[in-house]
């Protein structure tokens, strides 16, 4: 089969590419280059489609997310000398934590601290985390009041407020806002100091099993 010269030279690049990722210590592309590398995709009908990837081709520590881990171990430090302690979690939520635990006045908060992990295409924390955050924290609560262990979130509706930022600690201190024998209507808000990143509502059915 005939090759186009679009094709020639998409698979030329990527040649390329390929033969500089493959070596750790040489041949790297300069800081400038990495902060936009495009690659060349060939359709079908033989077109070339520039795509802007902006995530590095090796995956190693830069002198910004050195500086936000620095940031996250700070906010750590600050969470546990303020007795938080670290809920236990497995699967999906093991991946998205820690998530941070402590009882105030009898009232249930929970925090968040944003990692580089959390980003999202702008370098800001993932809407999909703080809905993450706001499903987790108001489940747990309601497990809280109800006394029961297994429930299901019904429904989770969120508003985003505001942007959060990496370092930065999300906090969530949810509200019952009423309770019947099977569904209990939780409010919270997603909070970093004063202000207000997300608000979220949600309704948990107390399962039957118990």
């Amino acid at each position: 089969m005939e090759t186009s010269p679009a094709s020639t030279n998409a698979m030329a690049t990527a040649a390329r590419f390929n033969m500089g990722a493959g070596s750790l210590s040489g041949n790297r592309a300069k800081s400038a280059h990495r902060a936009a590398i495009f690659r060349l995709v060939v359709s079908s009908n033989g077109l070339v489609i520039p795509l802007d990837y902006n995530t590095p081709a090796i995956d190693e520590m830069t002198d910004h997310t050195v500086k936000e881990a620095k940031m996250t171990d700070k906010a750590t430090e600050k969470l546990k000398a303020s007795g938080w302690t670290v809920v236990e979690t497995t699967g999906f939520l093991h991946l998205v934590g820690p998530l941070w635990h402590r009882l105030v006045g009898g009232e249930h908060e929970y925090a968040l601290v944003a990692q580089d992990k959390h980003h999202n295409r702008r370098g800001l924390v993932q809407g999909g985390v703080l809905m993450t955050f706001a499903d987790r924290t108001c489940g747990m609560t309601a497990r809280y009041f109800s006394g029961k262990t297994t429930l299901a979130t019904v429904q989770l509706d969120t508003h985003f407020v505001e942007a959060g930022k990496i370092g930065e600690t999300l906090v969530s201190k949810p509200h019952v806002v009423r309770a019947t024998r099977s569904l209990i209507f939780i409010t919270t808000e997603v909070t970093v100091d004063k202000r207000c990143i997300a608000m979220a509502s949600g309704v948990f059915k107390i399962l039957k099993s118990d």
